[in-house]
């Protein structure tokens, strides 16, 4: 399948020359690049930088009216020089008859390792879904886990031993104590695997009746896997923002869960952590007025963790008209903290770029778009200390491209 790059904005760097060596070092240093496919919607899920200075992403396309796949989904990989520019096998999409989904992606001494769903039977329900490719994309092994209902992978890490941890949730049935009805709710999945994927030792899979506990990322500490997600009332469809903290071997019993909020729907998105050690987590929150949404910074200290910490002072961003969200969160190694999402108002967004000194001290704020919606839904630092952001442009709901940002050291593309 062919790979259309697309030129939209004023600030894109235009690479005319299929020649690389007429395409100056400087061109490396930032640029705006849409990726799309006119068979499908595609949304770009997460990136990485490769040794080599270019970049891997990772997203979902969804086959257009017409296809012979029509409305089913596969992952999407792709990869880039460090000028941005698709190389020659890419991209190659990963799937079977029915649907796949890539939501995260590791870079290997070997092959790109993708986490995501997968309905290998068609009948609307998922399993969490690993697979390993090598350099050009061709799938070497790929393992499912989570039972006959719905699964979903949400995060996966990379362990110092080989394996994996793997974060996500599946729907489990119980009968309700007072109607004595069949009923579904959502508990965490929390499981590890050995370098080819295969699951050792138990999982954590425990939960509550009445609430749904949805993990997003794992964060691999020395105290244990902390996970970062949300709880969910179900009788009341209220939020809030929800931690775990479990230890690294046998997944025994749970050390802590904290829902974190005042009272307002709140729920966690990413966790990083520092040189020394310092752990960062990332989080949206309804603002007190105005029902928009505002983003959340603050520091945990896994080893002196309590049930009744509020994690106070958190760092809040807003945008005075618009609602500010976040997806992802990264330590960068100028000891700062870096974040994308977007601002969104009046049904369309632009792309966020936000850096944070690890006070909370905002350093930079950025925004880009023009027409159509931009969200950034993943960040990685670069080797040239500046960062890549991929994410989604999407246009009324007719076209939907991964956007793929590059920025230098202060966010922008000067």
């Amino acid at each position: 399948m062919k790979l259309k790059i697309l030129f939209l904005l004023p600030a894109v760097i235009l690479l005319f020359s299929c020649n690389k060596d007429e395409i100056s070092e400087k061109q490396a240093d930032t640029f705006i690049k849409f990726f799309t496919d006119g068979d499908m919607m595609i949304t770009g899920a997460d990136i990485k930088q490769a040794s080599d200075g270019g970049y891997v992403m990772l997203g979902t396309g969804t086959y257009n009216e017409g296809s012979s796949k029509e409305g089913t989904s596969d992952i999407y990989l792709a990869k880039t020089d460090k000028f941005g520019q698709a190389e020659s096998w890419s991209p190659v999409m990963i799937g079977g008859e029915f649907d796949e989904v890539g939501n995260r992606l590791e870079i290997l001494d070997d092959g790109y390792l993708i986490f995501g769903n997968s309905d290998d039977s068609g009948d609307g329900n998922f399993d969490m879904y690993l697979v390993k490719t090598n350099f050009q994309g061709s799938v070497t092994w790929e393992q499912t886990y989570g039972n006959n209902l719905n699964n979903n992978g949400s995060d996966v890490k990379v362990l110092d031993n080989g394996g994996f941890v793997l974060a996500g949730y599946y729907t489990r049935t119980y009968i309700d104590p007072v109607s004595f009805e069949e009923k579904t709710t959502i508990d965490p999945l929390i499981l590890e695997t050995d370098a080819s994927g295969v699951q050792v030792g138990v999982d954590y899979n425990a939960g509550e009746d009445q609430f749904h506990e949805i993990p997003i990322a794992v964060l691999p500490t020395a105290s244990g896997y902390l996970v970062i997600g949300k709880k969910v009332d179900v009788a009341t469809n209220e939020s809030d923002l929800w931690m775990l903290l479990l230890p690294n071997l046998g997944y025994a019993s749970p050390i802590l869960n904290v829902p974190v909020a005042d009272g307002r729907d709140a729920y966690g998105v990413d966790l990083c952590i520092t040189d020394d050690d310092r752990i960062f987590f990332l989080a949206n929150r309804e603002q007190a007025s105005g029902g928009r949404l505002e983003a959340i910074v603050g520091e945990v200290d896994v080893s002196t963790l309590r049930v009744t910490q509020t994690f106070e002072p958190f760092f809040i961003k807003t945008e005075s008209t618009a609602s500010m969200v976040v997806n992802d969160l990264k330590y960068s190694p100028d000891n700062s903290l870096v974040i994308t999402g977007g601002k969104s108002i009046a049904g369309s967004s632009d792309m966020l770029f936000l850096k944070l000194d690890l006070s909370g001290a905002e350093m930079q704020r950025h925004f880009f778009g023009e027409s159509g919606s931009q969200t950034g839904n993943a960040i990685c630092c670069t080797s040239d200390l500046g960062y890549i952001i991929v994410g989604t442009n999407a246009f009324e709901g007719v076209l939907s491209m991964i956007a793929l940002v590059k920025t230098g050291p202060d966010g922008t593309l000067n």
